[in-house]
């Protein structure tokens, strides 16, 4: 059985290293970032502009590509990058990712989508949340078969270095109107750690649940975050909105990350009565299922995106929704990676 660790939040306000500048003006729609190789920039991938910026340590753009590559190699609206073995995957598409080498140039495409007679059982995967791991892209969401006909909400891995097509179920996921609207929020909500998959659910109590060699619900989870909260439903773009102001007003946990592919990170927020969000990291020991004490974040914004590293943490703060698909960055905030319980690597 899994522990809780009750000892006091670790605070960020005065870590050694800290740096917080103002962000240049440039992205105006970002749900994910990513570190660069070597943790020197931060990768943002903005489908509203239509570039990929990479921001220094003092947040300037030392980048911008625009359109890069041509047929299967070119994208107009990138979105969600993530390092991989030290090349970066690229969203450009719902169906289509693009692979940039260390120069950022682009080198080849990833698919979820197939033509009939190539050997897969799916014409596509419709993903609400993603990550790639080491070796593979996992989701949730549901298949939709050559035949028109769409799974139940479940649990894919698509291998990178395999055949096109090769797709894994790896289980089914029951779930209500209100834990589907919170698995298409961003950030994502599974994450690929080592061998295992985790899915943050939005069941009546929250839970994380792992997928892999075996199937199973950690014991080790926040008790004051367990509680689902009432929001909108997150059905059509004219949701997006009300739902945000929904949350920025709730106590919740946001998104599910893997640090190292041995630890997960879960982040969590909740109002503190001035207008303001107070940000937690809970680190989690997945394979010794042992919850470690919670990393208070540097930032009081009221809606960010949180960029971990095995040597830095980012967190790039957004500014007020003006109408969706248009909330800039404005500031960022560098710090070393805390060191938590258990991981003897950390300074």
């Amino acid at each position: 059985m899994g522990t809780v660790v009750t000892r006091d939040v670790v605070p960020l306000s005065a870590a050694t290293g800290m740096i917080a500048r103002p962000m240049e003006a440039g992205p105006v729609w970002v749900a994910q970032a990513a570190w660069g190789p070597g943790e020197q920039q931060v990768v943002v991938a903005d489908p509203g502009s239509g570039a990929i910026y990479l921001y220094d340590l003092e947040g300037r753009i030392a980048r911008k590509i625009v359109r890069p590559g041509q047929g299967r190699l070119e994208f107009r609206k990138p979105a969600y990058p993530f390092l991989v073995n030290g090349k970066l995957l690229v969203g450009s598409h719902f169906f289509h990712w693009i692979w940039l080498d260390a120069a950022l140039e682009p080198v080849d495409s990833f698919h979820l989508e197939w033509p009939a007679g190539d050997g897969s059982p799916y014409r596509q995967l419709w993903l609400y949340s993603f990550d790639a791991g080491r070796s593979s892209f996992v989701g949730v969401g549901e298949a939709q078969d050559h035949d028109g006909v769409w799974s139940e909400t479940a649990v894919f891995e698509a291998p990178f270095a395999t055949s096109e097509g090769v797709v894994t179920n790896l289980g089914t996921l029951a779930v209500d109107s209100e834990e589907s609207s919170a698995l298409h929020d961003k950030p994502g909500k599974i994450a690929a750690c080592g061998d295992e998959v985790y899915v943050l659910r939005y069941g009546v109590s929250l839970s994380i649940e792992a997928f892999g060699k075996s199937r199973r619900t950690l014991t080790s989870f926040p008790a004051e975050y367990r509680q689902r909260p009432a929001l909108p439903p997150m059905e059509r773009r004219e949701d997006v909105e009300a739902r945000a102001a929904a949350v920025r007003t709730s106590k919740m946990a946001d998104g599910l990350f893997c640090l190292d592919e041995r630890w997960l990170l879960l982040l969590a927020h909740e109002p503190i009565g001035d207008g303001s969000i107070r940000w937690r990291v809970f680190p989690i020991d997945p394979a010794a299922d042992v919850l470690g004490d919670p990393i208070e974040l540097p930032t009081r914004a009221t809606s960010i995106v949180f960029v971990p590293g095995s040597r830095r943490w980012a967190v790039l703060e957004k500014g007020p929704m003006k109408q969706v698909g248009l909330q800039p960055l404005v500031r960022m905030v560098v710090f070393p990676t805390p060191r938590f319980d258990g991981d003897s690597r950390r300074p």
